[in-house]
């Protein structure tokens, strides 16, 4: 009987699971968390693709793939992790098995905001100045010497979850009044510093245009595979992004930097082969690194790539995983957004109605990812909650990006009691 040939997926999540067993059939093995499983309205995968653990013991998670690959007769061909939760337990699974992989250390340097500026500072890569702090005291402290304003968020944790703009005094004891509440409620914050009280981060405000984008790392060289823009939701807490828009690459002078600087804060991370996902500022400065992790772009971006280029991210991850080349990137111009659909007060889910956008030529992908009884808590007590879908659509050429991404919001109507 011959043995199969399967590239571990770490940790991701149901939806991404159904996507992939679509797109590359009989490819992958999952590793999932048991308690995703069991509350996913997904299909779940055949017995044989999938293994059902807690990824914080990862002990049981060797012994569980391992067995699982001797009574199916699989063999990994390689590791792919979509999710910044469960990179640590990728890295230490493919160390365990052989697979190439960043190692744990460059994952550890990505997911402490401390340490990347540390490093980043060190190798001579733009980023905020920083500082950690404990107080709304030190926090204003800070501030004041750098002439602020700042930015006050955890020093774990994806997104703008806990994330403040802070200009005064006062906006330094609200964001840490909040911030120490929330870890009384779930501490440890992220694994953030143990029972103890954390200590939050610092960061000077970089004033520009922020930017996101998916890049390749390989044999000394950066290839950059995705390109965005954020548009902010200037209604919301600061640092929500309303909607990616695919975008020109910047100035030439800018773009061909981008390749030797994206190189550059990867190396200075211990990242010498993976593909990756940054933010950062572009400003009269240049490039400002903000963050940086060994996974591809998440949210509504794998959507956004595939409704307008045609181009299936999760599968080009599988590919890379394998050693295979990439042999299909999206085109280097394009026009797109993907619209995050947020929810406009807390409550109970009734009903959210999108008739009104059938018609619309303009709409490649439109998914409400929320059920009728779903509860909805509003940040800062809840920052997943609230997201309830994404609309795909090509805006038109001569107007303004965020006025129709209000204007298509406008027109989704939610019933929340």
């Amino acid at each position: 009987m011959a043995t199969e040939s399967r590239v571990l997926v770490v940790g991701t999540t149901p939806d991404y699971i159904d996507w992939i067993r679509n797109s590359s059939p009989e490819s992958a093995l999952f590793l999932t968390e048991e308690r995703l499983r069991r509350t996913s309205s997904d299909p779940a995968p055949e017995p044989g693709e999938e293994v059902l653990c807690s990824l914080e013991d990862t002990n049981t998670a060797r012994w569980l793939v391992r067995e699982h690959l001797r009574r199916w007769r699989m063999k990994l061909s390689g590791i792919v992790c979509y999710d910044c939760e469960s990179l640590p337990a990728a890295a230490d699974l493919a160390s365990e098995f052989e697979l190439p992989f960043p190692p744990a250390e460059a994952i550890n340097n990505c997911r402490s905001k401390y340490d990347s500026k540390v490093l980043w500072k060190k190798y001579g890569v733009s980023c905020p100045d920083y500082r950690m702090i404990s107080s709304a005291e030190e926090a204003w402290a800070f501030i004041e010497e750098n002439n602020g304003p700042g930015v006050l968020k955890p020093v774990y944790g994806s997104g703008s979850e806990l994330t403040f703009h802070c200009r005064s005094r006062e906006d330094c004891r609200r964001a840490v009044d909040h911030f120490y509440d929330r870890h009384q409620h779930t501490a440890p914050v992220n694994g953030l510093n143990g029972p103890e009280k954390p200590l939050m981060l610092a960061e000077s405000w970089i004033s520009g245009k922020e930017y996101s984008c998916d890049f390749l790392i390989e044999d000394g060289r950066a290839e950059v595979l995705r390109f965005t823009a954020k548009i902010s939701a200037p209604s919301a807490p600061f640092g929500t992004t309303l909607g990616y828009a695919i975008v020109p690459p910047p100035p030439d002078t800018v773009a061909f930097c981008l390749r030797d600087e994206l190189l550059k804060a990867a190396g200075a991370l211990g990242i010498k082969r993976a593909i990756c996902m940054t933010d950062f500022m572009i400003g009269d400065s240049g490039i400002c690194f903000l963050e940086m992790t060994p996974r591809l772009g998440g949210d509504c971006l794998p959507h956004l790539v595939r409704s307008v280029y045609g181009v299936d991210m999760l599968a080009l991850a599988m590919d890379f995983a394998r050693g295979r080349g990439i042999s299909q990137t999206p085109p280097g111009s394009s026009r797109g957004i993907g619209l995050r659909i947020f929810a406009e007060k807390g409550g109970v889910l009734r009903n959210v109605a999108t008739s009104s956008l059938e018609n619309d030529p303009r709409i490649l992908d439109l998914k409400v990812t929320r059920k009728a009884g779903h509860k909805i808590t509003l940040p800062p007590h809840d920052y997943d909650s609230w997201l309830l879908g994404y609309v795909i659509f090509i805006p038109d050429e001569d107007g303004d990006r965020e006025r129709q991404c209000f204007a298509i919001r406008e027109s989704i109507q939610t019933e929340i009691s």
